[in-house]
């Protein structure tokens, strides 16, 4: 007499209920909702400081860290901006698998970060150097630019690009 295997028996059950189910086709598609005349171009840090400052919440630029992400797409007209990570008074998350990912699914060829420092210094940190580095990498792997990395605070901003750290 042979004993019945309880594995056997959760294997032969999970075998039926997968025969029974189709597995979700996935489909790529990209519609961006506006018309090429409609979308801003960015020429310079210097516009690209005016699009995110606007986007900003000035009641607390001076309270906590945020960190956003413009995508552009290869003529440089900007297909939107997301605000990825909120942080605290001192630092703000920057994961660069969340930024390729938003960049890929937005289907852009290239990217411009931006955070602020509440303390309103427009100086990067050791910390911000090695953050960029680390998603300039991951963007290179992944056919994307990293065009600029922007400081901001009310009063101006710091280009990574315009000294030459990037």
């Amino acid at each position: 007499m042979s004993k019945i295997n309880p594995q056997g028996k959760l294997f032969e059950a999970a075998g039926k209920i997968l025969e029974s189910h189709s597995i979700p086709r996935l489909k790529l598609v990209y519609r961006s909702g506006r018309k090429v005349g409609q979308l801003p171009i960015i020429s310079n840090s210097s516009d690209m400081y005016e699009y995110f400052i606007k986007d900003w919440d000035l009641s607390t630029i001076e309270l906590v860290e945020q960190f956003k992400v413009c995508l552009v797409n290869n003529a440089g007209m900007v297909l939107g901006i997301c605000n990825l990570s909120l942080g605290t008074r001192t630092s703000v998350a920057m994961d660069p698998a969340l930024i390729v990912a938003l960049a890929l699914l937005g289907n852009a060829t290239g990217i411009i970060l931006a955070h602020n420092h509440p303390s309103g210094l427009l100086i990067p940190g050791e910390a911000d150097e090695r953050v960029t580095t680390g998603i300039k990498r991951a963007c290179d792997l992944m056919g994307i630019q990293l065009l600029d990395h922007l400081i901001v605070s009310r009063y101006g901003y710091f280009s990574f690009l315009g000294s030459e750290k990037l």
